[in-house]
């Protein structure tokens, strides 16, 4: 029986994994894998693109922060809903977006970067653990899941800053973020202009932190949320244009080291091949020569 339906199966000319007859031709070749857009396509070339972002990011920011100071004299204004880095409001869900961004970026530059031949001690690595950690923060920013900290944090009776959960949250931030971000300043030490992004972008971050350790008594939440918005808006434009840099010059530079090799079809290498073979007979005719002279 088993030898039968085989024998069936290939007399009506249908093999194993092979399309229905009324699939094909259903679809364009556009749809096949190689015709598809690559994770690298999402990367902006146009400068408007960026100039673009920017300016919806500071919009973004200012609105955010005009519904705050509206929702403060509202009366029929939602609870929580313009609340300045409360878990679930607009605030908390725009820097989760930043972050996202952010994420996106490192892992553009991690696909780009692990191809560069000079570098030989994978310093590439540091924009995956980049990814890897804004992933986890934005998870955060949108949930206040590190407020978790603070069961571990009431049976000890800690008085003072450290009593807060935040204070320790960013202090682990600090220490993790502040590694991370030094190793930034060195990949674009060769940009200025993103090297200075990035510098103001990690400023603006120190000084919210400093904030939320009580080290800034006079400086209001608003402030602290400016500079938070502020801080990874400067950061998303630093890492998507370093992306663009870093894929721009990977366009460039590539194809150049391919030119560095003569094409066979080309007249110089047939010049060059029949200069070789002209020299290699005439040295090859003088040994013969000088052995025959010396035989005689």
């Amino acid at each position: 029986m088993k030898k039968r339906s085989r024998k069936s199966d290939t007399t009506s000319g249908e093999t194993v994994g092979a399309p229905h007859p009324s699939v094909v031709g259903r679809y364009h070749e556009k749809a096949l894998r190689r015709n598809q857009p690559r994770l690298t396509d999402l990367i902006p070339r146009s400068l408007w693109a960026y100039l673009s972002i920017l300016l919806l990011g500071i919009i973004s920011v200012y609105g955010i922060h005009r519904g705050y100071r509206w929702a403060e004299n509202a009366e029929l204004a939602p609870a929580g809903l313009f609340e300045l880095l409360a878990p679930g409001s607009i605030s908390a869900w725009f820097m989760s977006f930043l972050l996202l961004l952010i994420a996106a970026a490192s892992v553009q530059l991690y696909l780009l970067r692990r191809h560069r031949m000079d570098d030989y001690r994978g310093n590439y690595r540091c924009w995956l653990w980049i990814g890897i950690v804004a992933i986890l923060l934005s998870i955060d920013a949108a949930t206040g899941a590190h407020r978790m900290i603070s069961m571990v944090i009431e049976p000890m009776e800690i008085d003072g800053v450290w009593s807060n959960a935040s204070a320790w949250w960013v202090a682990v931030l600090s220490l993790i973020c502040g590694y991370q971000m030094i190793r930034v300043l060195i990949e674009t030490r060769y940009r200025p202009l993103i090297c200075l992004t990035s510098a103001c972008g990690l400023t603006a971050l120190i000084a919210a932190a400093v904030i939320t350790m009580g080290l800034w008594p006079q400086a209001t939440l608003a402030a602290k949320a400016l500079l938070i918005h502020s801080g990874l808006l400067a950061y998303v434009m630093a890492t998507w244009f370093f992306a663009r840099r870093i894929y721009l010059d990977a366009q460039v530079y590539a194809p150049e080291m391919k030119q560095i090799c003569i094409n066979k079809n080309s007249k110089l290498y047939k010049c060059g091949q029949e200069a070789k073979f002209a020299l290699e007979t005439y040295i090859y005719s003088q040994v013969i020569c000088y052995y025959n002279s010396k035989d005689r």
